[in-house]
């Protein structure tokens, strides 16, 4: 067994296979053997864990390979999972580890806790104000344009009916006013350009054409006016099924923007990382500005983490591989909203987040983190959406959000102050001290270990 792990490790050196490779290539020359003799032949388990650190492997992937061991272990003693054997034991509970129901630990700011977490040694530090508020705005970094290249798109009626459901009811009715005043002051100068004009009058000026051009288009026909030539029944025609078409359009779009349900939500420009009940959680804002008048039932709330993962495929090629990864919130469901609600994320041990920073490696992979509310007009019961994304730098961490919620004891009312959407104080966050230098480990010490 000693020599097949020389000889992986070797090959891994020389041809540049990735961590991940190699872990896969590992549990495919054992999958056939029992539970039992992986364990006692391989040590694979504490050799993964070890060379995974040797390229700084994702955090996910490490705990991709943690559960791959653990659950070795529970098969080889009959479901019974062993701890883990690194050079110290694995601190896995984030409440014990920060104080939670423990007593006698201190937690004054500079306390520091000491975990071993995926084989590795972590240590957290309680800070405040470790980060600040970005100069730049969100929206700004976030506007990036898109494009679809040889792509076989939609036809373009399909397109062109995209295009103006854009628009909103205001913009669409001034759009259609202005096309339908164009339209009919080309028409008009049209019956113009005819000895006898619109009506067989050589007398009638361009407002009399112009009035003509308006009673066809509305189809109102007063009667005071009508054509006379066949040049002028054939722009009749022309102007009656070009404004059946251009009224239909604007009818049912207009009549799509009344049954469409819409919510005014606003979302906080920051995610703010401090402390609640003693451990480390995210904060993001999530506000319905119109209140009772429009008021949200039945919401949903989903925050997901969007990764770009690096490796080396099979010809040692370095390629990047997308993940999107859901973060478990506090409470993501809610019976109404008419005010102020507050998403919450705790970064305990099951969060891929716990002893991750977010200005070193993996942490600087992540891309985006995307929250997602749904939820039910409560007027017309039809279902309502909205999103936001984040990156790392919104995260504020040392930071916490002011309340915003204030109650009067005389008028029995409760206030919900928007412009403190985005204020903050500073607060107490257990967090990942920085690494003083990368962490490697030699081959003579791996193959040591075995």
């Amino acid at each position: 067994m000693h020599t097949n792990i020389v000889a992986i490790v070797q090959m891994q050196s020389k041809s540049k296979m990735s961590c991940l490779d190699l872990f896969l290539l590992l549990r495919s020359k054992n999958q056939k053997r029992t539970s039992k003799n992986i364990v006692e032949n391989a040590l694979s388990l504490n050799l993964i864990m070890k060379i995974r650190r040797t390229d700084t492997a994702s955090h996910w992937r490490l705990r991709s390979a943690r559960k791959f061991t653990n659950d070795l272990n529970a098969a080889a003693n009959n479901g019974a999972p062993e701890p883990f054997s690194g050079d110290n034991e694995d601190i896995v509970c984030a409440k014990s580890l920060f104080g939670g129901d423990a007593k006698g630990l201190q937690t004054s700011l500079g306390n520091t806790r000491t975990a071993v977490l995926d084989g590795t040694k972590v240590t957290f530090e309680l800070s405040e104000e470790v980060t600040q508020k970005p100069s730049t705005g969100r929206e700004e970094r976030l506007k990036k344009s898109f494009t679809n290249a040889n792509a076989i798109q939609s036809n373009w009626d399909l397109r062109a009916r995209l295009f103006l459901m854009r628009f909103g009811a205001v913009k669409l009715t001034c759009a259609y006013l202005a096309v339908f005043a164009t339209l009919t002051s080309i028409f008009a100068g049209l019956f113009m350009l005819h000895a006898d004009k619109c009506c067989g009058d050589p007398l009638l000026n361009f407002g009399h054409n112009l009035a003509f051009s308006v009673q066809t288009a509305t189809t109102i026909g007063y009667g005071t006016y009508s054509p006379v030539g066949v040049y002028q029944d054939f722009l009749v025609v022309i102007i009656s099924v070009l404004f059946l078409v251009l009224n239909t359009v604007y009818g049912g779009l207009l009549f799509l923007q009344f049954i469409t349900p819409i919510c005014k939500i606003q979302f906080s420009n920051i995610i703010t990382y401090s402390n609640i009940h003693g451990l480390p959680c995210l904060e993001i804002r999530v506000g319905n500005c119109d209140g009772t008048s429009n008021t949200l039932i039945g919401l949903e709330a989903s925050l997901d983490m969007s990764t770009f993962l690096s490796y080396n495929d099979e010809m040692g090629v370095q390629r990047s591989l997308g993940h999107t990864e859901a973060l478990k919130l506090m409470s993501d469901k809610r019976h109404a909203l008419q005010g102020m609600w507050t998403v919450r994320h705790v970064v305990d041990e099951h969060s891929p987040l716990f002893g991750l920073r977010l200005d070193e490696h993996p942490g600087t992979e992540i891309v985006q983190l995307e929250l997602r509310i749904t939820g039910t007009q409560g007027s017309t019961g039809l279902p309502v959406a909205a999103q936001v994304a984040y990156q790392t730098e919104d995260v504020v961490i040392g930071h916490r959000f002011l309340d915003q919620i204030t109650w009067d004891e005389g008028s029995q009312e409760l206030c919900c102050d928007f412009s403190k959407t985005d204020i903050t104080e500073p607060a107490p966050v257990w967090y990942p001290c920085p690494r003083t230098k990368p962490i490697r480990f030699k081959e003579e010490k791996i193959i040591q270990g075995v």
